[in-house]
């Protein structure tokens, strides 16, 4: 018989009980729905040395991304709250839902299209034990572009801008520079930020929290039948950061997250955000217009989600700290999120689970940020989508699940 069959309810309750009453009190927590506690053997933030980064009350972050549509949410979200309390100070690029020179690309014209500069560095171009970013299993949602292939997509003025340390050195750099107060949000594969701590152990130390796109909580996929997609692309690296990052808080919003309580109305996306007007919205609305013509159940932008949940944490209105790892070698499972909800293993939480968002708090940031542009322009892509025929519903608007990747 199984061990797990003779482990019953009472034990697990005893368990975490015990686990809280002796865990010493957790200056990460948001929330009461917290079940353990980081490992207090760690170097915390207040003993490290004052550096040259930043002012306290200023959030200096790190932004790593594959370049798709939803990242471009993503950024735009960040780069407004940039102008008030949060210092941006490096893009990192990651082959993923698009290869990392369309990653690029596809950030530069995010930054041209609301005229913002910021260092941009190019990073790895396949998983660590790929030979190829061509060999990446991409789902069509995206189109090959990562940005949906429009027709109409603006030009940039110029040759993308790029550091020339690859993304891996440039993490380490800026860990660094601004030890103790750098914020890492992470939206694609964590192939670069595996690659960083491996060059160089002790950044595991110098980073404040870490913000994750990724991983399932629940065993859904999006990607295979239990994996998702950013998890998937490179399991080695995943599994790589969640062991190595446990002297900071790691944040990780799961793909069931996103389903459950971050999907927005079909009608809000088009009739709320799409009408805004301003150059950020003018762009989505021409990446997204392919998927927006054939997915009208709900919108959901996971990686904006995640961006939201930093910048506001009344956002995460529940969160759970567990134990979590990555499958690496089941046929079926590669690339899963492992999550000891029982505590099975005996190991301390190296995640807090992101298992709940406030919507209509998200919603309205998003309206706010995404409006208050600077300069508006015509844009007529909304009213194109909205005469298209009218297909038929997908039942999630990830990916389409009919489509064998492999």
């Amino acid at each position: 018989m199984p061990i797990s069959h003779l482990l019953t309810d009472s034990f697990y309750q005893e368990q975490q009980q015990k686990r809280l009453h002796e865990a010493p009190k957790s200056q990460y927590s948001n929330n009461s729905n917290l079940h353990v506690h980081f490992d207090e053997n760690v170097t915390f933030h207040e003993e490290i040395a004052e550096t040259d980064g930043g002012s306290e009350s200023e959030n200096v972050v790190l932004i790593d991304t594959d370049g798709g549509c939803y990242d471009a949410w993503a950024l735009f979200l960040a780069l407004a709250s940039s102008e008030k309390n949060m210092k941006i100070v490096g893009i990192t690029t990651v082959n993923g839902c698009t290869t990392v020179d369309n990653a690029v690309m596809n950030v530069s014209r995010v930054l041209q299209a609301i005229g913002k500069r910021i260092p941009v560095y190019k990073g790895a171009d396949s998983a660590l034990l790929g030979s190829s970013g061509s060999k990446t299993p991409r789902p069509s949602f995206f189109g090959s572009d990562g940005f949906g292939d429009p027709a109409n997509l603006p030009m940039l003025a110029a040759e993308p801008a790029v550091e020339a340390e690859p993304a891996a050195v440039g993490i380490i750099k800026l860990a660094e520079r601004y030890k103790g107060k750098l914020t890492i949000l992470a939206l694609g594969a964590l192939t670069n930020m595996a690659m960083a701590v491996k060059l160089k152990p002790k950044i595991r130390n110098y980073i404040k929290e870490i913000f994750i796109l990724g991983g399932n909580s629940e065993g859904v996929g999006n990607m295979t039948v239990s994996s998702e997609f950013n998890f998937f692309v490179d399991p080695e690296a995943a599994k790589i950061v969640l062991e190595n990052f446990s002297s900071c808080p790691v944040y990780i919003l799961p793909w069931e997250t996103c389903l459950r309580s971050a999907a927005s109305t079909y009608d809000f996306r088009m009739n709320s955000l799409g009408t805004l007007g301003t150059p950020a919205v003018h762009l989505l609305n021409k990446i997204e217009e392919a998927i927006l013509s054939k997915f009208h159940d709900r919108w959901i932008a996971p990686d904006a989600v995640v961006v939201a949940c930093f910048i506001h944490r009344q956002i995460m209105s529940k969160t759970e700290q567990y134990h979590c790892t990555v499958e690496l070698h089941g046929d079926h499972t590669r690339g899963m999120m492992i999550v000891d909800k029982n505590f099975i293993r005996q190991k301390p939480a190296n995640v807090i689970l992101i298992t709940e968002v406030q919507l209509e708090d998200y919603e309205k940031l998003l309206m706010t940020a995404l409006g208050h542009q600077r300069h508006h322009v015509h844009d007529n892509a909304v009213t194109l989508i909205r005469s298209g025929p009218k297909l038929e519903l997908a039942p999630t608007p990830y990916l389409n699940v009919n489509q064998n990747y492999f």
